[in-house]
């Protein structure tokens, strides 16, 4: 491409890599263009991050695409990336599939500088390889034993100020959908409900208490649980607004009106729970910004270095239609 462009090559490779430093003439980059265009030139990305031990890329390892919380995650990361010139490798993984040898082989041969891992999702042979070479990785939202590297939000806080809003209204018999029993998420959401119970001076029943998972059917189930109690909750607070709609979904199958017969609430916020019927009440997270701060830190802090980092945008109660104080 040099010899057809009759410049040195050292010109074309500082043309084509961006190199603010090259200055040439109009006519000399009208000739390497020319040539470029002729040979059908394209660059060997593969090859260029060898040569310069850097592939300009960072991997993210989801559970699932479709939850609108990952949405989020992934779009704050892909943000971050692009102001940083980096490409955003996203795969979902699981926590129950057998995918961990091949997420080892998709981004364990030098494909990213960096690894993030998301909520439940099953890395953890790729953790500890990249451990192992000294390579960054993070967990975000969520704490992995024995990695002292994560952003998470402040779930404690946020299953609070749900339960706050429900004392506020008046309610005293209120129940939890929690998740995931063995899930980091899971247990400080259930800490936080704790926490603001007692505050309140407020009986907390063993039976009030439904782990499910982090789905509309887990949240129906769960729900279900509830409602065939024989002094069942005035409220619940949900600690996922997926498993949140579910729960509505079980209690107009049981003739349960919401707000009227129960309150409902949940952590995080998606657009179908704006237009549900009735609008859900939630705790809005900032899950865009822990996906960007997720990536900033990666690319900025050494691989050795410990990050405890707990985003402090502050959280956000949307008060919709799925509250109110309690009827007669």
């Amino acid at each position: 491409m040099a010899q057809l462009a009759g410049v040195d090559v050292a010109v074309v490779s500082k043309m084509l890599s961006g190199d603010a430093s090259l200055s040439v003439r109009e006519s000399t980059r009208e000739r390497v263009l020319r040539a470029v265009a002729q040979l059908d030139y394209r660059p060997n990305y593969a090859a260029r991050s060898l040569r310069r031990s850097r592939a300009d890329a960072f991997g993210l390892v989801v559970p699932d695409f479709h939850n609108s919380v990952y949405s989020g995650i992934i779009d704050g990361a892909q943000s971050a990336a692009n102001a940083m010139n980096y490409a955003l490798l996203t795969v979902s993984a699981s926590p129950t599939s057998d995918e961990e040898s091949r997420l080892a082989a998709l981004f364990g041969n030098g494909t990213i500088d960096g690894l993030l891992v998301a909520g439940a999702a099953r890395a953890d042979e790729l953790v500890r390889l990249f451990r192992k070479r000294g390579q960054p990785v993070l967990s975000v939202n969520r704490r992995i034993p024995g990695l002292d590297r994560y952003v998470i939000l402040d779930d404690f806080a946020a299953a609070r100020q749900a339960v706050r809003h429900l004392v506020e209204l008046g309610h005293t018999r209120i129940g939890h959908i929690g998740g995931p029993r063995d899930l980091d998420t899971s247990t400080r959401r259930l800490d936080g409900f704790f926490s603001a119970m007692q505050d309140a001076g407020l009986a907390i029943p063993t039976s009030y208490i439904v782990n499910a998972d982090y789905t509309p059917r887990g949240g129906y189930q769960a729900m279900r649980s509830l409602l065939e109690l024989s002094e069942p909750p005035q409220a619940v607070l949900a600690a996922n607004v997926t498993s949140a709609l579910g729960a509505m979904s079980a209690a107009y199958e049981a003739g349960v009106s919401i707000p009227n017969d129960l309150s409902l609430i949940s952590i995080h916020d998606l657009d179908l729970a704006e237009y549900a019927s009735p609008a859900l009440t939630v705790i809005r997270m900032p899950i865009y910004e822990m996906g960007r701060l997720a990536v900033q830190l990666l690319a900025d802090t050494p691989p050795n270095d410990a990050i405890e980092q707990v985003v402090d945008t502050p959280l956000e109660l949307i008060a919709r239609h799925s509250t109110s104080r309690p009827h007669a």
